[in-house]
């Protein structure tokens, strides 16, 4: 049985139609809603598990884009649209996260453990810097299965995504930072196409 069979089962509706968006700057956007990429890297810790939209944010600096196509073609070997042609302040696609690998690399195994990782991860590496011993910095778990991931930036949580796709039309939304819960006349053009025949 798959994962997302499994979750299926324990967690019926844990893949219905998302109301809340997270907002990611293109190409990571774009990558993202294609599934290529499958780690949604941020600097904070969340609980938030289940269906999400994937927003792409208004404004790309060029110097991001470049730096991010790069990894994603070394990565994944697949060539990124232009910026141009890249759609930007809109609803691009849905993904469900499903886990989480912890700042270098560990399992989640309590919030309060995973809330500490960062700090600790960054506390082993200034420690590691000026030569001290990091052995009284204690690991905040086991390694995380998925580990090490070409898209896991290893100071951030890194979020495990599954069930990626693009939306056939992309929907001009406004997104904001962190979550955030889409518009209804937003939602309402969302479902239309999901109700679509194909």
């Amino acid at each position: 049985m798959t994962a997302k069979a499994m979750i299926q089962q324990a967690l019926p509706g844990f893949y219905a139609q998302p109301t809340r968006a997270l907002s990611l700057t293109q190409p990571y956007a774009w990558a993202v809603a294609q599934g290529i990429k499958s780690i949604e890297n941020r600097t904070w810790w969340s609980m938030i598990r289940g269906p999400i939209w994937i927003a792409s944010s208004q404004q790309v600096r060029w110097a991001y884009y470049r730096e991010a196509r790069d990894l994603i073609e070394r990565v994944s070997g697949v060539q990124v649209p232009r910026l141009d042609d890249l759609p930007c302040g809109y609803i691009v696609g849905r993904a469900s996260i499903v886990d989480c690998i912890l700042p270098g690399g560990y399992t989640v195994i309590t919030t309060q453990q995973a809330q500490g990782a960062r700090k600790l991860y960054q506390a082993r590496l200034d420690a590691a810097a000026l030569g001290q011993s990091v052995e009284q910095l204690k690991h905040p778990g086991p390694r995380h299965s998925l580990h090490p991931h070409p898209f896991h930036f290893l100071d951030q949580y890194g979020y495990v995504l599954e069930d990626q796709r693009p939306v056939p039309k992309p929907v001009p939304c406004s997104g904001h930072q962190r979550w955030w819960d889409v518009p209804a006349d937003v939602l309402a053009a969302l479902a239309e196409q999901d109700e679509a025949p194909r």
